[in-house]
């Protein structure tokens, strides 16, 4: 209610919900469970990550057809070689010479990984964006599994 009321204000805004392609993975059975979960699992973080997609089209389903538009826009900043990788799970030796140049070499920058976030939030040109718009850096094909 709080934010309806701070959005509608300002409108038109739009809010960035920043998901993943793990979301796929999700568990919507049970929404309250990366609340109380004391284990960061990854069907833990995919279902947070579920949550921000349904969240996004949610917004901009109940508040994008008013006057005041309001729109939500999901963001999948892809494969990014960032430092959320390198938590000192590996040895030493075999991050430094195996996975740091192989997530270089395959892995988006961290610059390259913030464009579609920098995107949905100043585009001026978003007064057409359908519910549910999610932006991702590349192709991820539903049919696709994912690798982990």
């Amino acid at each position: 209610m709080l934010l309806e009321k701070a959005l509608v204000a300002g409108a038109p805004a739009r809010v960035v919900c920043l998901s993943s392609v793990t979301h796929r993975a999700g568990d919507a059975s049970d929404w309250r469970a990366p609340l109380y979960s004391f284990s960061a699992s990854r069907r833990t973080y995919a279902t947070s990550k579920l949550a921000m997609a349904v969240l996004a089209a949610e917004i901009t389903r109940r508040w994008g057809a008013r006057p005041q538009r309001v729109v939500a826009i999901a963001v999948n900043p892809g494969a990014v070689n960032s430092e959320i990788w390198y938590r000192g799970q590996l040895s030493a030796p075999l991050e430094t010479y195996a996975i740091r140049p192989l997530f270089s070499s395959l892995f988006l920058t961290s610059e390259q990984g913030a464009a579609c976030s920098v995107a949905a939030a100043s585009e001026a040109r978003f007064g057409d964006v359908a519910p549910g718009t999610y932006l991702c850096p590349y192709r991820t094909p539903a049919s696709c599994a994912m690798p982990f």
